[in-house]
């Protein structure tokens, strides 16, 4: 099979390291991670089958292996706590001008602690892997509608977290 693998990584390198680093909330582990995650894809790229999956399914499939094996090896939450992540969302934010913002990520952060692990896992495909529907439904085994419901569901959740946030403020 002829594939341009220095093509896959450039369109997908953001994506997928987007989406390890939502899961493990740790800027030098999820360049790590993602680094075996396109090493493991250019081993098997001559198992990769086009009729079976596309590209992006086949390498959110290998991140979310490598993932969830991060965490069995190092006996960690799925979902980093807050504690661990707090420093590094606030990290990528300097000057005061960025408050708001640090602000916003730790309540974005903490909104996100009260889904559970598969809405989670479907945020994160959706909005930091920039999967559609269809291709979150082939890698979970989902149904697009199934996603879709997952997703509103989850979004009226977060909403009302903020709105709850807004009149204690």
């Amino acid at each position: 099979m002829n594939v341009d693998f220095e093509h896959i990584y450039d369109e997908y390198y953001s994506k997928i390291y987007n989406y390890v680093y939502y899961r493990l909330m740790n800027r030098e582990n999820a360049e790590e991670l993602v680094s075996d995650v396109f090493f493991s894809a250019l081993n098997n790229i001559e198992n990769f089958d086009g009729k079976h999956a596309s590209v992006s399914t086949w390498l959110f499939k290998i991140a979310a292996n490598a993932v969830n094996s991060y965490f069995r090896k190092n006996k960690k939450f799925v979902f980093a706590p807050l504690e661990d992540a707090k420093s590094e969302l606030i990290e990528d934010f300097t000057g005061l001008d960025n408050i708001i913002e640090k602000e916003n990520m730790q309540n974005l952060y903490n909104s996100l602690k009260e889904l559970d692990e598969r809405t989670r896992e479907i945020i994160a495909l959706r909005y930091w892997g920039e999967l559609t529907y269809a291709e979150i439904a082939r890698q979970t085994g989902l149904t697009e509608k199934n996603v879709s419901v997952i997703l509103s569901r989850a979004l009226v959740k977060l909403k009302k977290y903020f709105e709850k946030l807004e009149i204690l403020l």
